[in-house]
């Protein structure tokens, strides 16, 4: 009597990683620090927020940087899933579609709004000798 192989899954290998998906049986909440840009990286960093992500207390933590780069993870980049915790924890939209957008009979961009976007760096002192 000849026995018949079982059925193989007709998943290609990505899609089978996709399928299996671990989830935790008691999920922990992700503990943020918020902290000091200058403290972390030094004074006179261009970096608007620096903030600590531990996603599982079993985990290191993720360092999340905002800079003009955008939002990234010290060690993973943008992808990281701290990324979309820590922008959270600042109140920011994770995705652009969720900004707020006026409609095109209004107009937002009066001269004091104009003012108080814009930044004006001090002017550059020249250094002596020169």
């Amino acid at each position: 009597m000849s026995r018949t192989p079982p059925a193989r899954s007709k998943l290609t290998p990505s899609q089978s990683a996709k399928a299996a998906v671990q989830i935790d049986l008691f999920p922990e909440r992700p503990v943020i620090d918020v902290l000091s840009p200058s403290a972390v990286v030094g004074p006179r960093t261009a970096a608007r927020s620096v903030i600590r992500v531990r996603m599982r207390s079993v985990e290191a933590p993720h360092l999340v940087f905002h800079d003009r780069h955008g939002w990234y993870c010290e060690t993973h980049g943008p992808a990281c899933e701290a990324v979309p915790v820590a922008q959270l924890s600042q109140h920011i939209p994770v995705d652009a579609s969720a900004t707020p957008t006026a409609s095109p009979d209004t107009d937002t961009h009066t001269a004091t709004d104009t003012e108080s976007m814009t930044h004006h760096a001090p002017p550059r002192r020249k250094r002596s000798g020169q």
